[in-house]
């Protein structure tokens, strides 16, 4: 029986291709506040940026007792 997991993120978007850039997990799940300018080459689609994180919440399903289909 699958189940479902709450799994935070911090997270911004893309200037240029809008997609999502994973960069951190949120261990506080929300709670805690962001204050930093992130550095990064988007994965997508190479762009270099500088970004203010936020946090993100996706709810994934878990696979049985052992495994969670999430990319982290």
């Amino acid at each position: 029986m699958n189940r479902e997991v709450e799994r935070w993120f911090i997270v911004a978007t893309c200037e240029k291709c809008q997609k999502t850039i994973y960069l951190v997990r949120d261990l506080n799940q929300g709670k805690g506040s962001l204050n930093a300018i992130y550095d990064v080459i988007c994965p997508f689609c190479q762009h270099k940026g500088s970004y203010e994180g936020r946090h993100h919440r996706e709810i994934v399903a878990a696979m049985g007792a052992g495994g969670v289909s999430s990319p982290y």
